[in-house]
């Protein structure tokens, strides 16, 4: 029999969670236990908190401390762990389609699914999404991994952890996780797994914290040896990044905080030429 588990990190996002909680319990093969950590009481409602597969834990913030926290108490007999951000809607069968791709291929350890919309989408429009009959090809395609979906092998988390030293948001954790489980097998992108992810903006970091990490989280990762191409560093990851966060200033992008951004990105790139590469420096910030 397979044990299947959800593990979420959430935030000051109730509602969202709740309709996201929703998505899961229509699966065509629901999961056998719903993981959330949350930051405080108020981060979760009643109905929520009493549902018969949902168990609430607590931690510190921070994305991957508090996916560390929840996955200490993931069943012992669970075989596959799907970990979500809290604003997704996922095709009914997606969680099905994970199942069968494991079951499939045994030297499989890690997937995640094809994102058709990213942001600017209600949870109503991404119904109407997911409801478009669609025929997707089951192969493995590389990728960039990305944290809205991940799953796993149960096995391959107990020989990993999340890096806490990338805070709250945690911005680039994810790529950071799959370069060091990678030697353990086999990991990719189905198309065959569908979602969509809101990107709900209430509850994320400020702006000049999110442009700090812009710059320091590469950086870290590239001398830690977990991003290891200097290109995609340097330029599209720093230089592209500030520049965005400059011209949209000008641009008045008012759906994000260029500015603070900005403000970030310069700080970061001063204690870059210092020599410091502390990610955690951003809970000093505001």
């Amino acid at each position: 029999m397979i044990f299947h588990s959800v593990v979420i990190a959430s935030i000051n996002r109730p509602s969202v969670l709740d309709q996201t909680i929703s998505s899961f319990l229509s699966q065509t093969v629901v999961p056998n236990e719903i993981l959330i950590c949350l930051v405080s009481e108020s981060d979760v409602s009643p109905a929520l908190r009493s549902h018969p597969l949902v168990k609430i834990l607590f931690s510190a913030p921070g994305l991957t401390r508090q996916l560390n926290r929840a996955l200490t108490e993931v069943n012992p007999n669970s075989n596959f762990i799907s970990i979500f951000d809290d604003d997704v809607e996922l095709a009914s069968d997606y969680l099905q389609r994970v199942q069968e791709l494991f079951k499939s291929q045994p030297d499989l350890i890690a997937c995640d699914g094809l994102c058709l919309r990213d942001g600017d989408v209600t949870r109503e429009e991404s119904i109407l999404i997911l409801k478009v009959p669609t025929s997707y090809s089951t192969d493995l395609n590389s990728f960039t991994p990305y944290g809205c979906n991940m799953n796993f092998r149960k096995s391959v988390l107990t020989k990993e952890q999340f890096d806490e030293a990338l805070p709250l948001y945690s911005w680039l954790f994810e790529p950071d996780f799959f370069y060091r489980i990678a030697k353990h097998g086999k990991i990719g992108r189905f198309a065959v797994c569908r979602l969509v992810h809101l990107n709900v903006q209430g509850g994320r970091i400020a702006g000049v914290q999110f442009g700090y990490s812009q710059i320091i989280n590469p950086l870290y990762l590239y001398r830690k040896g977990t991003l290891p191409r200097p290109f995609l560093i340097f330029f599209k990851l720093i230089l592209l990044g500030t520049l965005a966060n400059f011209f949209g200033i000008f641009l008045c992008d008012s759906k994000i905080d260029r500015k603070g951004r900005l403000i970030g990105n310069l700080l970061g790139l001063w204690h870059a030429l210092q020599g410091r590469f502390d990610p955690t420096y951003i809970t000093n910030l505001k």
